[in-house]
Formats: structure tokens, C-alpha cells, sequence
């Protein structure tokens, strides 16, 4: 199941569910319910992702989902979503996470994979956000002492921007970071 990040929607992530689907069944759960997330602001992506967080475990029980792809503030709602004792997931892909460079993975997760660009701008930016989930992992990887986490760095070779951020849902980068995926999920089953 793959979870969006804080300003995007499911269309986002039309190019690598393409490259993942077939062999791999993907689902998306959407958590935006609609909303235009930029206007509703950092402080309301704050007080939903809890609650989006549940949802998402309902979602991983109802599709039987074990393995969970999420981008940027997706992260923080699926590590919410992993606090649920319906959560199926057990295996996170994290993609430019919007998480502190250490931060404490939910226990449950047999493994996380880092997918992390050092160009990552936007949470380069987020880590000065006070009081709040997110951080600069996305640029700097994980910065833990997690047996289970796993950072896989990659470069787009565009150098630092704000693209380097989502831009690896999009061609012609998810050609580079789709079989990063696949080889991760491969290694899973």
C-alpha cells in the first residue's frame, strides 16, 4: 500500500504504481478526504496525522497489506498506522522521508528502507519546524542505531532543488528509483 505525502494526492504516484503493477498488487490510500492540504497548512497536516494514521491501519487490515510505500509526510502517518494493533504492515519503504534524521521507528516494523537524496530541499527546510514530526531524513538518511533500518541513498543527478523532493514519483527519475523499489520489495518476499 503506498501513503502520499503532506501537499500531494494519488495521482502523484501514477508513474511507479505503473512500474510496480504487474507483478505487484498496489494500493493507495489516500488520506487527503479532499482537502486541499496546502490551504488547511503545516499545523493542520500536524493535528489529522494521527487520526489519518488510524485510518491507514484500517485500510492495511482490510487489503491484508504488509508492505507500505510512503513519501515524505506519508511516513509519519504510517508510523502511526503501525501504533494500531490492526496494522498489518510489517515492512516500511520510505521514500524521502519527512522525519528527524534519528527518528524512533515504531518497534513493530520488521524492516525500514531510507530512500534518501542529499538534494532533498523541502525537509531540509522541515527540520526547522519546532514542535512538529518532521525533519530532513529525506536528505540526510537515517541517523539512528535501528538494526532495522536500512538507508538506500540515491542521486538524481540534477543537484539541490525543491524537485528533488517528489520529483522521484515522475518520470524520468521513477526510472531510477522504481527498481530501487522493486529490488527492495524483492528482498522482502
Amino acid at each position: 500500500m503506498t501513503i502520499h505525502g503532506y501537499a500531494s494526492n494519488p495521482s502523484v504516484w501514477e508513474p511507479l504504481v505503473q512500474f510496480l503493477s504487474p507483478p505487484h498488487r498496489v494500493r493507495h490510500f489516500d488520506y487527503s478526504g479532499g482537502w486541499n492540504w496546502p490551504v488547511i497548512g503545516i499545523t493542520g497536516a500536524r493535528l489529522y496525522n494521527r487520526k489519518r494514521g488510524g485510518l491507514a491501519a484500517r485500510q492495511s487490515k482490510k487489503y491484508s497489506s504488509r508492505i507500505c510505500i510512503a513519501h515524505s509526510n506519508g511516513n509519519v502517518v504510517a508510523n502511526y498506522a503501525r501504533h494500531s494493533p490492526i496494522c498489518k504492515f510489517k515492512h516500511l519503504i520510505a521514500i524521502h522521508p519527512a522525519l528527524d534524521a534519528d527518528f524512533k521507528f515504531h518497534p513493530a516494523w520488521k524492516t525500514v528502507h531510507v530512500l534518501y537524496d542529499q538534494g532533498d530541499l523541502p525537509v531540509r527546510w522541515a527540520r526547522r519546524l519546532i514542535g512538529h514530526d518532521w525533519g530532513d531524513m529525506g536528505a540526510r538518511g537515517y541517523q539512528g542505531h535501528n538494526p532495522k533500518v536500512v538507508n538506500v541513498e540515491y542521486d538524481n543527478d540534477e543537484g539541490s532543488s525543491i524537485a528533488d523532493h517528489s520529483e522521484c514519483l515522475h518520470k524520468p527519475l521513477v526510472d531510477k528509483v522504481g527498481p530501487l523499489i522493486m529490488s527492495i520489495i524483492d528482498g522482502i518476499r
